[in-house]
């Protein structure tokens, strides 16, 4: 089987789709590690400084839903970018033999 060509619009989508899948596991990990050091933050301080943690359980609560929007906006884009080079690449080189069992 010979791709010489892919559908910019589908790449861009899928790579769109993978980009906001993997925010939101870095936005999980980014809140369970905020939230383990302003533990730790609090420990160390006797609890002073409460107003801190309501300020990192906010930023951690955007966290969750800026990560997976940033990071499919900029799936989709370098999905676009990455399918118009593939495209022009292809047509100068033939495709990409692939091979299926």
């Amino acid at each position: 089987m010979l791709i010489r060509k892919v559908g910019v619009l589908s790449l861009a989508i899928n790579s769109a789709v993978i980009g906001a899948v993997a925010g939101l596991v870095v936005a999980v990990v980014f809140l369970l590690f905020g939230s383990a050091v302003m533990t730790m933050m609090q420990a160390t301080h006797g609890g002073a400084g409460l107003e801190g943690s309501a300020f990192g359980a906010g930023m951690g609560v955007v966290g969750l839903v800026l990560f997976p929007i940033m990071y499919a906006v900029f799936g989709f884009i370098g999905g676009a970018i990455y399918a118009l080079i593939f495209n022009l690449a292809a047509r100068i080189t033939g495709g990409l033999q692939i091979e299926t069992a």
